[in-house]
């Protein structure tokens, strides 16, 4: 079990996964429209070959923890990032907590049907490009936009 105290929430909604098909890219949210908090790690690392007040004298990492895919993402990847429902944030985060069984309880894997998705543009994958547009449906060959993971529409 990592260290108490070296838990962290990240939120993640909307999230992007790239889809098993090298031609197109997946954007991932919540059905509900609640928001997404994914579960990681962090750890300090000091470099001591550095002074202690160097700017630079410890190292902060993080990791965030996958999971199986639902249903919902697992038609589009084999790996999700594992989503903390907001009940169980403060057992998460909570330092004292130590207790294995209780961790693994906050750490159960989102409900299917949770989560929807659909295509975006392939402009998303490129660092230099920023902006609300890469996160809109790709438009069908019939001009709607495409359905979903769970064959539904996308909500907004």
């Amino acid at each position: 079990m990592h260290p108490p105290g070296r838990r962290l929430l990240t939120s993640g909604r909307p999230f992007l996964t790239g889809a098993r098909s090298a031609s197109s890219r997946i954007l991932s949210t919540e059905r509900t429209r609640e928001a997404l908090a994914f579960a990681g790690l962090y750890e300090l690392w000091r470099d001591d070959s550095l002074p202690d007040d160097h700017e630079r004298a410890w190292l902060w990492t993080a990791a965030i923890i996958t999971t199986q895919a639902t249903d919902d993402v697992g038609q589009i990847h084999d790996r999700m990032p594992m989503v903390i429902k907001p009940e169980h944030w403060a057992d998460w985060l909570d330092p004292a907590n130590t207790e294995p069984g209780q961790i693994h309880a906050a750490m159960l894997p989102a409900m299917a049907g949770g989560l929807t998705s659909h295509p975006v543009s392939m402009a998303v994958n490129t660092v230099r490009n920023n902006g609300p547009e890469l996160i809109k449906p790709l438009e069908s060959a019939d001009g709607s936009g495409e359905a979903s993971a769970g064959g539904e529409r996308p909500p907004g």
